[in-house]
């Protein structure tokens, strides 16, 4: 029987204005893009952003993975 391969969808997800942090860690993860609060200057809702997350998963993904901006991600990653 073949083995099923798993195929991991990411982003971090985060508010505009901490785009260049949410970006550094991105690209040091090497994790799929930004999801951005489509609301920036409504009330807080970390939902709103998970719903942008949710959006663009990548077709054929078996699992995803949604951090948000201040993940405490070790340098050495």
């Amino acid at each position: 029987m073949p083995t099923a391969r798993a195929r991991v969808s990411s982003a971090v997800m985060t508010h505009p204005v901490r785009r260049a942090q949410a970006q550094e860690l991105c690209d040091r993860l090497g994790l799929g893009g930004l999801a951005m609060d489509p609301e920036p200057d409504g009330p807080p809702s970390a939902l709103r952003t998970a719903l942008v997350a949710w959006s663009r998963i990548a077709d054929g993904a078996t699992h995803q993975l949604f951090i948000q901006d201040d993940f405490p991600a070790p340098d050495d990653i």
